[in-house]
């Protein structure tokens, strides 16, 4: 049975979609949108895709990240609270990445 665990790549997915859809990069946007669907399959390699698109995603706010400070830096505007709010993001999306990489959710998937 597939653990209710891999429910928390869905929302992490949704903001990454957003991200991509505001930067006007839909077709990046539609794979984030239809990627937790595939887990439905119960198949390792749709566990295994999710996992690459969610570390992909981190490294994305991660870029993000530094372009927004940079942009505040350079208008003189403050960055603190920016940058903890992209920290969070980024932290909440490997910490759904290391969730789907966990023995539990993996024997879950075949």
């Amino acid at each position: 049975m597939v653990s209710p665990k891999v429910l928390a790549a869905f929302p992490v997915c949704l903001v990454l979609a957003a991200h991509f859809l505001r930067a006007g990069w839909w077709p990046l946007s539609a794979v984030y949108l239809a990627a937790p669907w595939l887990m439905a399959t119960g198949r390792l390699w749709a566990l295994n895709v999710n996992r690459v698109l969610l570390w992909l995603g981190v490294a994305a706010w991660l870029l993000a990240t530094a372009g927004f400070i940079d942009e505040r830096l350079e208008q003189k505007k403050p960055f603190v609270r920016l940058a903890l709010i992209m920290t969070t993001v980024t932290a909440l999306t490997a910490g759904a990445a290391r969730v789907l990489g966990s023995d539990e959710v993996r024997d879950g998937f075949r």
